[in-house]
């Protein structure tokens, strides 16, 4: 769990994650919980890098988001995404964008300012079987 969330200017908040369970086909599945923000009628899309530890993107999954228009307040997301796995990754960045459009949503910092595109996640041999 992240504490304290990590909010973005859209209002959602990632809330916490899961360890990447590898599976026998050599891909892993990651799970990514996240709090949704304000209502509105912007299709929102969230990308995962797997990142080596030399900062190079190894793999990246996008997928599209539950509907902002029918976010509540207080609802709670999952969203699983599937890698390739390598035993070289260090960390998955993990973010939201508006689309078609590709802007950045951008993730607060403490001071309370747009300061990344990404919450960045250690991963350090966090993998389960």
């Amino acid at each position: 769990a992240f504490d304290p969330p990590h909010i973005l200017t859209n209002w959602a908040a990632y809330a916490g994650y899961d360890a990447p369970r590898l599976h026998e086909d050599g891909t892993a599945a990651w799970r990514i919980y996240w709090y949704t923000g304000e209502r509105t009628g912007i299709d929102f899309h969230m990308f995962n890098h797997l990142m080596a530890a030399s900062g190079e993107r190894m793999a990246q999954a996008d997928t599209a988001v539950f509907a902002a228009e029918q976010w509540q307040p207080g609802d709670m997301v999952v969203n699983v995404v599937r890698f390739p796995w390598s035993d070289a990754v260090g960390t998955i960045r993990s973010g939201m964008y508006s689309y078609p459009d590709l802007t950045p949503v951008l993730v607060f910092d403490v001071a309370g300012n747009p300061a990344a595109d990404a919450v960045e996640i250690p991963i350090a041999n966090d993998v389960r079987p």
